[in-house]
């Protein structure tokens, strides 16, 4: 099975040229672009069916970065020490993918998801299946993308992920079984009916939040 992490819909004039201008299959190496400055802790968060190994400049030669993995096909490039205000990311052709500046002082880590439930459900028509976290408080400004951690016991373990694309949202599709027109990661791991999980945030300058109370994913209600 294919996992899917975003879909891309394009507005055409008819649904003939609908499947042939559809952006589809792995999703390409990219820097989540809601990102503004990098502080404190934080870092450039990097998407990507795989990862890349990107490197900052400094002045003229180029640093490794420190890499925190955080969930498959999603990880945080932490900069080095660097000259410039301005860090920028190079892929291995030097070309710049991300510029960001550094800021001295990070604001307050955005506070942990509030989770209401996580709603596992399934389209028979469609015979595809989805996962929503469903949150008691809309999501915070700061953040950026969402998280789902399934837990056992000391454990923590990655499962999905999503852009969060605005603020104050109170139901986030973290995963869902793939469509004709997206971009995927393979990696992906689908959470699981009954399964307990955790989500956690990651905010604007690169950090990551506390997780989120644990809940079980339960079974969306059939429609009558």
């Amino acid at each position: 099975m294919r996992r899917v992490i975003c879909l891309v819909v394009l507005a055409v004039s008819g649904p003939a040229h609908a499947e042939m201008m559809c952006e589809s299959g792995p999703m390409p190496p990219q820097g989540v672009f809601t990102q503004t400055k990098v502080a404190g802790s934080g870092g450039v968060i990097v998407a990507g069916n795989k990862l890349p190994d990107w490197q900052f400049r400094d002045l003229n030669r180029t640093v490794r970065p420190h890499v925190t993995n955080v969930a498959p096909g999603l990880a945080i490039y932490h900069p080095p020490p660097v000259a410039d205000p301005e860090i920028t990311l190079e892929d291995t052709n030097h070309a710049a993918r991300v510029r960001k500046l550094r800021v001295l002082k990070a604001d307050p880590l955005v506070p942990p998801p509030a989770l209401k439930r996580v709603v596992f459900g399934e389209d028979r028509s469609s015979r595809r299946s989805y996962v929503t976290v469903e949150l008691s408080e809309g999501t915070p400004k700061a953040a950026v993308v969402a998280v789902i951690v399934r837990v056992e016991g000391a454990k923590r373990i990655p499962l999905s992920w999503t852009l969060v694309r605005s603020n104050g949202v109170m139901t986030l599709p973290i995963w869902h079984t793939p469509f004709t027109c997206e971009l995927h990661v393979d990696s992906l791991i689908p959470p699981k009916l009954g399964e307990t999980v955790e989500v956690m945030w990651l905010d604007e300058s690169g950090r990551i939040s506390e997780p989120s109370n644990a809940v079980t994913i339960v079974r969306a209600k059939e429609p009558k």
